[in-house]
C-alpha cells in the first residue's frame, strides 16, 4: 500500500486582527489531505479538509505542497515555502470582492470553470481566459474541434484554439458564455483575462484588487 509522503516547509499568511482572531496562520506541511498549521504563534496541529480550528481557521482544500483556510470571511491560498497572502474577501452580501497581492504583486483568487475548481491568476494583458492543455482535459474541453489560432507569449507565438465555457465563476462573480483560449502549451494556473474582466467592474487600489457586478 502506498503511502503518502509528507511535504514539509514554511509558508505564511498574514490575517486582519479581528478580537481575539489569529495575527498568522503557517502552513508547516501537508500530509494527504491534511494540512499542518502553526496559528497565532502556537503549537503545530494538523486539520483535516473541511475542519475548524478552535481559533476559527478552516481548512478547505490541501494539495501536494498548498493549502487554502478560511477566516471570517476570508479564504487564503498558502504554498510552502512562499511567504505572502492570496486571499479572496466577500463584501456587499456576496456581490463584491477584494483579492489581496501576493508577494511578487500578483493577485490570485479561487475559482470555478464549468463547476470545477481552479487556481486563477488576473492577467490583464490577456485577451481571453487563458489555460494549458491539461487544464482543458480535466475540464473535460474539447478544443481540438475548436477554431485554430496563434497566440504571442512571453516566450514567442504558440498555437491554441478558441473556446466557449458555459460558465467561469470567481469568489462571488459568475458569468455564462464566456470566450477562452486554450494554448498548445502547459500554464500552472488559469489565467483570467479580459474576456472576463470586461464584464464584471474592477479596480486596483495599491496592494488590494476589487470587482464588483456590472450592476452594482
Amino acid at each position: 500500500m502506498r503511502r503518502a509522503a509528507l511535504v514539509l516547509a514554511v509558508g505564511v499568511a498574514v490575517f486582519p486582527a479581528h478580537g481575539r482572531g489569529p495575527a498568522d496562520v503557517l502552513l508547516g506541511g501537508v500530509f494527504g489531505s491534511k494540512a499542518v498549521l502553526v496559528i497565532d504563534g502556537g503549537l503545530p496541529q494538523t486539520l483535516a479538509v473541511g475542519q475548524l480550528s478552535a481559533e476559527g481557521v478552516r481548512l478547505l482544500a490541501a494539495g501536494e505542497s498548498t493549502a487554502v483556510v478560511e477566516h471570517e470571511g476570508a479564504v487564503i491560498h498558502l504554498r510552502l515555502g512562499e511567504f505572502g497572502v492570496r486571499a479572496a474577501r466577500h463584501e456587499g452580501g456576496g456581490r463584491s470582492f477584494s483579492v489581496q497581492a501576493d508577494a511578487q504583486g500578483h493577485f490570485f483568487a479561487p475559482g470555478k470553470v464549468n463547476g470545477v475548481d481552479v487556481e486563477m491568476l488576473v492577467d490583464t494583458g490577456a485577451t481571453l481566459v487563458s489555460m494549458g492543455r491539461a487544464h482543458a482535459d480535466r475540464l473535460g474541453l474539447n478544443y481540438s474541434a475548436a477554431r485554430r489560432v496563434a497566440a504571442a507569449s512571453a516566450s514567442g507565438t504558440v498555437g491554441g484554439w478558441v473556446v466557449r465555457l458555459e460558465r467561469v465563476e470567481v469568489a462571488a462573480l459568475r458569468l455564462q458564455d464566456v470566450e477562452a483560449l486554450v494554448l498548445d502549451s502547459e500554464l500552472p494556473y488559469v489565467l483570467l483575462g479580459m474576456s472576463f474582466l470586461n464584464r464584471v467592474q474592477w479596480q486596483r487600489d495599491g496592494r488590494t484588487l476589487r470587482f464588483a457586478r456590472q450592476d452594482d
